[in-house]
């Protein structure tokens, strides 16, 4: 199983890229899912694409996820749960479960599963734009941490049974509740720990060839690397094309070349793949 990531600002042509991949891999022989965190695979294959795997051609799915109120969320569901159990408004429980933020891991709760099924070779991910994705590893962290201090192993009590018998389907529900929660984080545990081995997964930064952009990608750099995850390209998209000569465009030509100098310069040895 081989999982490559694609991310960059919007615009910058994330998704083309990372659907060129997919079709290029699929090509090659290998069973391939082009999975999109948020829309942009749609359009590029032309097709409507829905939660689950549809046929884009021989060797090649595609999904995406829009983060509807109505599409199915493990994550939102389970966190809804939970605050109804505890007490809260069943309203609000619904309206926090469903922050940005959480519809995120629930997209992630749909990578962990084919990842972990392994009918794919390789799964090529169009990501959040920059900005949203850096936010993924921290909360794939949060995961981890929260798994050990939510649902650490201990011993029964003497008093549990007792006090189960008293409590009835109160009890009943919150044993549901947790067991449904340390099977999400757990998922999100192992995911994470997928995505930082190099030997499974890699992240591919993609920027357009000006200076604001070749920063944002030095920033990504620093927070990746600040959470283990392995970058092994970076991708200039949208680079003007040689047999392009007219005078018109010498100044804009000068200054892509000088990004692309710069980035290579501030990310080698990683290779810097000009489109």
């Amino acid at each position: 199983m081989r999982v490559i990531i694609f991310s960059g600002k919007g615009g910058s042509g994330v998704s083309t890229i990372a659907a060129a991949t997919a079709v290029a891999i699929a090509k090659d022989g290998r069973r391939t899912l082009a999975f999109g965190l948020g829309p942009g695979l749609a359009a590029v294959f032309g097709l409507s694409l829905g939660q689950e795997p549809a046929v884009v051609a021989e060797g090649l799915w595609a999904l995406e996820g829009r983060h509807r109120h109505d599409s199915p969320d493990e994550m939102r569901d389970w966190l809804g749960a939970l605050l109804e159990w505890r007490g809260m408004e069943a309203g609000l429980a619904e309206d926090l479960a469903a922050l940005p933020g959480v519809n995120h891991l629930g997209r992630l709760l749909e990578l962990e599963r084919h990842v972990r099924e392994g009918r794919f070779d390789a799964v090529v991910v169009d990501a959040a734009p920059l900005a949203q994705f850096l936010e993924l590893p921290g909360a794939l962290d949060s995961a981890a941490r929260w798994l050990e201090r939510l649902f650490a192993p201990r011993e029964q009590t003497l008093f549990e049974p007792l006090l189960r018998v008293f409590a009835g389907e109160y009890a009943t529900t919150g044993d549901d509740v947790f067991e449904r929660g340390r099977d999400i984080l757990t998922r999100l545990a192992n995911l994470r720990t997928a995505l930082v081995d190099p030997e499974i997964s890699s992240v591919r930064l993609v920027s357009t060839p000006d200076m604001g952009a070749a920063g944002d990608v030095q920033r990504a750099l620093a927070a990746l690397n600040l959470f283990d995850y392995p970058v092994d390209a970076v991708a200039v998209n949208r680079k003007l094309p040689a047999e392009v000569s007219d005078a018109f465009f010498a100044a804009v030509r000068r200054q892509e070349e000088e990004t692309a100098r710069y980035l290579a310069s501030s990310v080698a040895p990683m290779p810097v793949l000009v489109a």
